[in-house]
């Protein structure tokens, strides 16, 4: 199961990036793709133990500053690729808790 979400996380991130324009340069893509699993995986294994909306609400906080960064790093810091990188999460997370039930 933790693997299906991460595939779903890294198509709805994809989307959302490509969609603002970001599908242009390959690397960026393949970049999301990286950057998804590790956070993905990473958060997921941290809740497997304990789930409180609280630590889940840190733990997506952090994950959102951790891609912002390392997207910044790579296309450069703007408030543009912050929302955007906001808003993918959002998108993941909450057809994550669609489909799961989260």
């Amino acid at each position: 199961m933790i693997y299906i979400g991460c595939i779903l996380t890294c198509i709805i991130e994809l989307i959302v990036f490509a969609a603002a324009g970001y599908g242009k340069e390959k690397y960026f893509l393949l970049l999301t793709i990286a950057v998804n699993t590790a956070t993905n995986l990473t958060i997921n294994l941290i809740l497997a133990g304990y789930r409180s909306p609280v630590l889940i609400a840190l733990l997506e906080a952090a994950v959102v500053l951790t891609e912002y960064a390392v997207y910044a790093a790579v296309a450069g810091r703007s408030r543009r690729l912050f929302a955007l990188t906001f808003a993918a999460n959002a998108a993941s997370f909450l057809f994550g808790g669609l489909v799961f039930g989260i």
